[in-house]
């Protein structure tokens, strides 16, 4: 009768020491993630519809029976939330993932746009240095005149415009041949820089744009508030027996143009440069006879 006591005291022990050397299920089970509560999606606890991970879904019935198994049940319950996630019905729509797809494209496009085909230059004078009428050279044009007296060395500011590869710009030279009288090509005959806008008109100022790529000009023209003043396209080239006031300075890795007096320039003097070896000088200074376009 003794042994039969301590037979079963031993076992009620060994059962009690068993319960307590496993882990409890209230403890395993972590609380919900965010984009579980926010999506709604079943809990781990819970058994799950969809069949091809159901296996791991319920962590009372088959995390508990074994200590050997409590690191690969981690892992499922790691993919359990990561499969529960990627179902979301916000996310598993096709056309969605094609929306948003779309959207960041158009976004990057039109950064590059901005950027690339942003208007350039600066004023480096104001009204009361420098003022726009018209040029005493015929068939010039308006001119660029000294409003006050200026010293040599004046940084009057860099040439206004759209940088533009020189094969970009030439389907707009064939249309309108009038507007290569403000086009700057570099001396490298890469790149130009445009300030005309998409009909090969100066505007008083430069608003960017690049008629190549589709969707530059509306982008520049509509929503992008983008301009540069175009002063400085006014400076014409001197007629015979007048000399050259402003000098200018390439800059070919920052395709950009300075333009600064050569020397000291009077009050209502007209300022000029010269216009370089590529400009075509037959029709330059004449004045214009019907039917003739002329640098305006």
């Amino acid at each position: 009768m003794a042994l039969s006591l301590s037979v079963l005291w031993l076992g009620s022990c060994s059962a009690r020491m068993n319960h307590r050397s496993l882990p409890k299920a209230r403890n395993r089970v972590s609380k919900p993630p965010l984009a579980r509560r926010i999506f709604n999606l079943p809990s781990p606890s819970r058994r799950c519809d969809g069949s091809h991970w159901q296996y791991h879904c319920n962590v009372e019935e088959q995390g508990w029976r074994a200590n050997r198994r409590i690191l690969p049940q981690q892992q499922q319950h790691q993919q359990c939330r990561t499969l529960a996630f990627a179902e979301s019905p916000l996310l598993s729509s096709e056309s969605t993932l094609w929306v948003l797809r779309g959207i960041s494209a158009m976004a990057s496009y039109v950064g590059i746009v901005a950027y690339v085909d942003r208007p350039r230059g600066r004023v480096g004078v104001g009204s009361r240095e420098v003022d726009v009428r018209q040029s005493t050279v015929p068939g010039a044009g308006l001119g660029l005149f000294a409003a006050t007296d200026l010293e040599r060395g004046t940084v009057l500011g860099t040439y206004p415009g759209v940088v533009l590869p020189l094969s970009q710009n030439l389907p707009k030279l064939r249309d309108f041949p009038a507007c290569e009288g403000y086009i700057w090509r570099f001396s490298d005959n890469k790149f130009v820089i445009d300030p005309t806008n998409a009909v090969g008109t100066l505007e008083s100022d430069c608003v960017g744009g690049n008629p190549s790529m589709p969707g530059s000009l509306w982008l520049f023209t509509n929503l992008l508030e983008m301009s540069t003043p175009t002063t400085l396209c006014r400076i014409n080239e001197p007629p015979i027996g007048l000399d050259v006031n402003v000098v200018t300075n390439e800059d070919l890795q920052g395709r950009t143009v300075t333009f600064a007096l050569e020397r000291d320039v009077a009050k209502g003097e007209e300022l000029f440069i010269d216009y370089g070896l590529y400009y075509d000088r037959s029709l330059y200074g004449k004045v214009p006879e019907a039917g003739e376009h002329f640098r305006q």
